[in-house]
């Protein structure tokens, strides 16, 4: 049985800078190294590796992207010196939603140096430190909604 804690938003915002995180939808006890799934043609985005950020933002983002039944759609933005996430209108989130976030050991990642200086890239597997799970109900009013 994989072990996680329960985070509220405030405790999830106040988590250490020592960490990577990767946010997903499944949970999984070990991450293994894949393709990004991601709209820009970044090169960086090429490569088979897990990916992580170390901005908590992003994480819940990928934690929320892929549940069913939903029509997700984001952006980011650098907005007064810090990234901003943006969800479209037409994005629906069940509030009851949950996802995880993987708290991972920097020492295994490298900076791709690529949106923004926050993605980083590890090429093999490895087993996260902590595993956190979060409700979209507690994160909701976060996300500025855009239109397409």
């Amino acid at each position: 049985m994989l072990n996680f804690q329960e985070i509220k938003r405030d405790e999830l915002f106040n988590l250490s800078n020592e960490y990577i995180y990767h946010g997903s939808p499944i949970l999984v006890g070990v991450l293994k190294p894949h393709k990004a799934k991601c709209g820009t043609n970044l090169c960086q985005n090429n490569l088979t590796a897990v990916y992580g950020t170390n901005n908590i933002e992003f994480a819940l983002l990928f934690s929320f992207e892929k549940l069913p039944k939903n029509d997700f759609s984001w952006s980011a933005s650098f907005e007064s010196g810090k990234h901003c996430a943006k969800l479209f209108n037409s994005t629906y989130i069940d509030e009851n939603a949950c996802g995880y976030i993987y708290a991972l050991d920097k020492k295994y990642f490298t900076n791709t140096e690529s949106i923004g200086g926050i993605q980083y890239i590890c090429k093999h597997s490895l087993k996260p430190k902590q595993i956190y799970k979060v409700y979209y109900k507690d994160f909701k009013d976060y996300f500025k909604n855009i239109n397409k």
